[in-house]
Protein backbone atom coordinates (compact mmCIF):
# COMPACT_ATOMS: atom_id res chain seq x y z
CA UNK A 1 0.00 0.00 0.00
CA UNK A 2 1.35 3.41 -0.93
CA UNK A 3 0.42 6.29 1.38
CA UNK A 4 0.76 9.97 0.61
CA UNK A 5 -0.48 13.09 2.39
CA UNK A 6 -0.59 16.79 1.67
CA UNK A 7 -0.59 18.96 4.80
CA UNK A 8 -0.89 22.75 4.62
CA UNK A 9 -0.87 25.22 7.51
CA UNK A 10 -0.91 29.00 7.30
CA UNK A 11 0.70 29.86 10.62
CA UNK A 12 1.35 33.38 11.83
CA UNK A 13 4.55 32.26 13.57
CA UNK A 14 6.15 30.10 10.85
CA UNK A 15 4.35 31.36 7.74
CA UNK A 16 2.89 28.97 5.13
CA UNK A 17 3.82 25.32 5.78
CA UNK A 18 3.35 22.59 3.18
CA UNK A 19 4.72 19.07 3.57
CA UNK A 20 3.94 15.96 1.50
CA UNK A 21 5.05 12.85 3.41
CA UNK A 22 4.69 9.50 1.65
CA UNK A 23 5.68 5.90 2.22
CA UNK A 24 5.31 2.41 0.77
CA UNK A 25 3.87 0.08 3.45
CA UNK A 26 4.05 -3.68 2.99
CA UNK A 27 3.34 -6.81 5.02
CA UNK A 28 4.28 -10.46 4.69
CA UNK A 29 2.98 -13.38 6.73
CA UNK A 30 3.43 -17.14 6.87
CA UNK A 31 1.47 -19.91 8.62
CA UNK A 32 2.34 -23.59 8.85
CA UNK A 33 -0.28 -26.17 9.88
CA UNK A 34 1.18 -29.22 11.61
CA UNK A 35 -2.38 -30.53 11.60
CA UNK A 36 -5.84 -29.06 12.17
CA UNK A 37 -5.03 -28.44 15.84
CA UNK A 38 -1.53 -26.93 15.90
CA UNK A 39 -0.20 -23.99 13.89
CA UNK A 40 2.83 -21.73 13.87
CA UNK A 41 2.97 -18.34 12.19
CA UNK A 42 5.39 -15.54 11.45
CA UNK A 43 5.07 -12.06 10.01
CA UNK A 44 6.93 -8.95 8.98
CA UNK A 45 5.04 -5.65 8.92
CA UNK A 46 5.97 -2.08 8.15
CA UNK A 47 4.18 1.05 9.30
CA UNK A 48 4.35 4.80 9.01
CA UNK A 49 2.69 7.78 10.64
CA UNK A 50 2.69 11.13 8.91
CA UNK A 51 3.00 14.21 11.13
CA UNK A 52 -0.42 15.72 11.66
CA UNK A 53 -1.56 19.31 12.08
CA UNK A 54 -1.29 19.01 15.85
CA UNK A 55 2.36 17.94 15.51
CA UNK A 56 3.13 20.84 13.18
CA UNK A 57 0.94 23.66 14.37
CA UNK A 58 0.62 23.49 18.16
CA UNK A 59 1.07 26.93 19.70
CA UNK A 60 0.43 27.61 23.38
CA UNK A 61 0.26 25.86 26.73
CA UNK A 62 0.05 22.06 26.56
CA UNK A 63 0.30 19.98 29.75
CA UNK A 64 2.15 22.66 31.72
CA UNK A 65 4.60 23.53 28.97
CA UNK A 66 4.59 25.97 26.06
CA UNK A 67 4.80 24.49 22.55
CA UNK A 68 5.73 26.34 19.36
CA UNK A 69 5.00 25.28 15.75
CA UNK A 70 7.51 23.53 13.47
CA UNK A 71 7.59 23.07 9.70
CA UNK A 72 10.09 20.31 8.89
CA UNK A 73 8.87 17.05 10.46
CA UNK A 74 9.33 13.71 8.68
CA UNK A 75 7.08 10.63 9.07
CA UNK A 76 7.62 8.13 11.85
CA UNK A 77 8.40 4.63 10.53
CA UNK A 78 8.29 1.15 12.02
CA UNK A 79 9.25 -2.42 11.14
CA UNK A 80 7.77 -5.29 13.16
CA UNK A 81 8.74 -8.95 13.24
CA UNK A 82 6.38 -11.44 14.91
CA UNK A 83 6.34 -15.18 15.55
CA UNK A 84 3.72 -17.26 17.32
CA UNK A 85 1.94 -20.53 17.95
CA UNK A 86 -1.77 -21.49 18.16
CA UNK A 87 -3.41 -24.71 19.30
CA UNK A 88 -6.91 -26.20 19.69
CA UNK A 89 -6.80 -29.52 21.53
CA UNK A 90 -10.04 -30.96 22.87
CA UNK A 91 -11.57 -28.44 25.27
CA UNK A 92 -8.38 -26.36 25.35
CA UNK A 93 -7.24 -23.52 23.11
CA UNK A 94 -4.15 -21.38 23.50
CA UNK A 95 -1.96 -18.91 21.61
CA UNK A 96 1.37 -17.24 22.26
CA UNK A 97 3.21 -14.66 20.18
CA UNK A 98 6.39 -12.59 20.44
CA UNK A 99 7.19 -9.41 18.55
CA UNK A 100 9.92 -6.84 18.06
CA UNK A 101 9.16 -3.40 16.62
CA UNK A 102 11.95 -1.15 15.39
CA UNK A 103 10.86 2.53 15.35
CA UNK A 104 12.66 5.39 13.61
CA UNK A 105 12.16 9.15 13.23
CA UNK A 106 10.01 9.26 16.35
CA UNK A 107 8.42 12.67 16.84
CA UNK A 108 9.24 13.87 20.35
CA UNK A 109 8.96 17.12 22.29
CA UNK A 110 12.35 18.76 22.75
CA UNK A 111 12.98 21.51 25.28
CA UNK A 112 14.35 24.74 23.80
CA UNK A 113 17.08 25.61 26.26
CA UNK A 114 16.99 29.12 27.66
CA UNK A 115 13.52 29.99 26.32
CA UNK A 116 10.59 30.69 28.66
CA UNK A 117 7.18 32.16 27.76
CA UNK A 118 4.82 33.35 30.50
CA UNK A 119 6.75 31.30 33.03
CA UNK A 120 6.54 28.06 31.00
CA UNK A 121 9.49 26.22 29.44
CA UNK A 122 9.31 26.18 25.63
CA UNK A 123 9.19 22.91 23.67
CA UNK A 124 9.01 22.01 20.00
CA UNK A 125 8.61 18.71 18.19
CA UNK A 126 11.46 17.09 16.27
CA UNK A 127 12.33 13.73 14.65
CA UNK A 128 14.95 13.00 17.27
CA UNK A 129 14.33 9.50 18.52
CA UNK A 130 15.06 5.94 17.50
CA UNK A 131 13.90 3.02 19.62
CA UNK A 132 12.20 -0.32 19.86
CA UNK A 133 9.28 -2.09 21.54
CA UNK A 134 9.39 -5.79 22.22
CA UNK A 135 6.74 -7.87 23.89
CA UNK A 136 4.67 -11.02 24.18
CA UNK A 137 0.98 -11.91 24.23
CA UNK A 138 -0.42 -15.10 25.75
CA UNK A 139 -4.02 -16.35 25.79
CA UNK A 140 -5.73 -19.59 26.82
CA UNK A 141 -9.24 -20.92 27.22
CA UNK A 142 -10.99 -24.04 28.51
CA UNK A 143 -14.55 -25.24 27.82
CA UNK A 144 -15.73 -26.75 31.12
CA UNK A 145 -18.95 -27.86 29.41
CA UNK A 146 -21.23 -26.68 26.60
CA UNK A 147 -22.34 -23.66 28.62
CA UNK A 148 -19.37 -22.67 30.79
CA UNK A 149 -16.07 -21.31 29.50
CA UNK A 150 -12.95 -19.98 31.24
CA UNK A 151 -10.44 -17.81 29.37
CA UNK A 152 -7.65 -15.38 30.01
CA UNK A 153 -4.91 -13.37 28.34
CA UNK A 154 -1.76 -11.54 29.34
CA UNK A 155 0.34 -8.94 27.49
CA UNK A 156 3.68 -7.42 28.38
CA UNK A 157 5.78 -4.78 26.60
CA UNK A 158 9.24 -3.30 26.96
CA UNK A 159 10.03 -0.06 25.15
CA UNK A 160 13.43 1.58 24.93
CA UNK A 161 14.72 4.78 23.33
CA UNK A 162 18.09 4.03 21.79
CA UNK A 163 18.79 7.71 21.19
CA UNK A 164 18.10 8.90 24.73
CA UNK A 165 19.16 5.64 26.45
CA UNK A 166 15.95 5.60 28.52
CA UNK A 167 12.50 3.94 28.39
CA UNK A 168 10.08 5.01 25.67
CA UNK A 169 7.19 7.16 26.88
CA UNK A 170 3.85 5.76 28.02
CA UNK A 171 4.68 2.07 27.59
CA UNK A 172 1.85 0.04 29.22
CA UNK A 173 2.67 -2.21 32.18
CA UNK A 174 1.95 -5.92 32.13
CA UNK A 175 -1.82 -6.29 31.88
CA UNK A 176 -4.39 -8.97 31.33
CA UNK A 177 -7.95 -10.26 31.59
CA UNK A 178 -9.56 -13.30 33.19
CA UNK A 179 -13.12 -14.22 32.18
CA UNK A 180 -15.63 -16.85 33.27
CA UNK A 181 -18.64 -16.88 30.94
CA UNK A 182 -21.90 -18.82 30.90
CA UNK A 183 -24.31 -19.07 27.97
CA UNK A 184 -27.32 -21.36 27.82
CA UNK A 185 -30.42 -20.96 25.71
CA UNK A 186 -31.19 -17.22 25.80
CA UNK A 187 -29.24 -16.43 28.97
CA UNK A 188 -25.74 -15.02 29.23
CA UNK A 189 -23.60 -14.16 32.29
CA UNK A 190 -19.92 -13.41 32.86
CA UNK A 191 -17.46 -12.43 35.54
CA UNK A 192 -14.47 -10.41 34.37
CA UNK A 193 -11.25 -9.49 36.15
CA UNK A 194 -9.05 -6.85 34.53
CA UNK A 195 -5.49 -6.55 35.80
CA UNK A 196 -2.59 -4.14 35.31
CA UNK A 197 0.76 -4.14 37.07
CA UNK A 198 2.60 -1.11 38.36
CA UNK A 199 4.47 0.93 35.76
CA UNK A 200 7.45 2.64 37.36
CA UNK A 201 9.79 2.32 34.40
CA UNK A 202 9.46 5.88 33.18
CA UNK A 203 11.01 8.13 30.57
CA UNK A 204 11.98 11.66 31.53
CA UNK A 205 8.90 12.86 29.63
CA UNK A 206 6.74 10.53 31.75
CA UNK A 207 8.20 11.95 34.96
CA UNK A 208 7.41 15.47 33.75
CA UNK A 209 3.86 14.47 32.67
CA UNK A 210 1.18 15.52 35.16
CA UNK A 211 -1.02 12.66 33.92
CA UNK A 212 1.37 10.13 35.49
CA UNK A 213 1.62 10.03 39.32
CA UNK A 214 4.97 10.65 40.97
CA UNK A 215 6.91 7.39 40.93
CA UNK A 216 4.71 5.81 38.29
CA UNK A 217 1.18 4.47 37.81
CA UNK A 218 0.08 2.01 40.54
CA UNK A 219 -1.15 -1.46 39.62
CA UNK A 220 -4.82 -2.37 39.96
CA UNK A 221 -7.43 -5.12 39.66
CA UNK A 222 -11.04 -4.45 38.61
CA UNK A 223 -13.79 -7.07 39.01
CA UNK A 224 -17.08 -6.74 37.07
CA UNK A 225 -20.18 -8.89 36.54
CA UNK A 226 -22.38 -8.89 33.43
CA UNK A 227 -25.60 -10.65 32.45
CA UNK A 228 -28.06 -10.66 29.59
CA UNK A 229 -31.17 -12.25 28.14
CA UNK A 230 -32.51 -12.43 24.58
CA UNK A 231 -36.25 -12.51 23.91
CA UNK A 232 -37.47 -12.40 20.32
CA UNK A 233 -36.05 -9.16 18.85
CA UNK A 234 -34.98 -7.76 22.22
CA UNK A 235 -31.74 -8.16 24.12
CA UNK A 236 -31.58 -7.06 27.76
CA UNK A 237 -28.17 -6.41 29.33
CA UNK A 238 -26.99 -5.37 32.76
CA UNK A 239 -23.64 -5.02 34.45
CA UNK A 240 -22.09 -4.23 37.81
CA UNK A 241 -18.74 -2.61 37.08
CA UNK A 242 -15.78 -2.28 39.43
CA UNK A 243 -17.38 -4.33 42.18
CA UNK A 244 -14.86 -3.32 44.85
CA UNK A 245 -14.78 0.36 43.83
CA UNK A 246 -11.08 0.26 42.91
CA UNK A 247 -9.52 3.66 42.25
CA UNK A 248 -7.49 3.02 39.09
CA UNK A 249 -6.00 4.65 36.04
CA UNK A 250 -4.82 3.43 32.65
CA UNK A 251 -1.15 4.35 32.45
CA UNK A 252 -0.64 7.71 30.77
CA UNK A 253 -4.35 8.46 30.33
CA UNK A 254 -4.71 11.15 33.00
CA UNK A 255 -8.27 9.97 33.75
CA UNK A 256 -9.22 7.58 36.54
CA UNK A 257 -11.56 4.74 35.63
CA UNK A 258 -15.21 4.56 36.60
CA UNK A 259 -15.97 3.57 40.19
CA UNK A 260 -18.57 1.08 41.35
CA UNK A 261 -21.55 1.46 39.04
CA UNK A 262 -24.47 -0.39 37.54
CA UNK A 263 -25.84 -0.07 34.03
CA UNK A 264 -28.86 -1.40 32.14
CA UNK A 265 -29.33 -1.65 28.39
CA UNK A 266 -31.89 -2.79 25.85
CA UNK A 267 -31.11 -3.60 22.22
CA UNK A 268 -33.80 -3.94 19.57
CA UNK A 269 -33.01 -6.00 16.45
CA UNK A 270 -34.97 -6.01 13.22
Amino acid sequence: RFNTFSIRINDTATGPVHIKPSSLVYNASFMYHFNDRHHVFAGFHTGFRAPNIDDLGTLGIVDFRYEVPVSDLAPEQSRTTEIGYKMQEGKWNAAVSFYYMDIRNLITRVKVEGEVINGYNVYKKQNTDKGYIKGAEISAGYMINRWLNVSGNLALQHGQSITAAEPLRRIPPVHGRFLVSYKKNNWFAATELLYAGEQDRLAKGDKDDNRIPTGGTPGWQVLSIFAGYEWKNLQFNTGLQNLFNEDYRMHGSGINGVGRSIWLGVMVKW
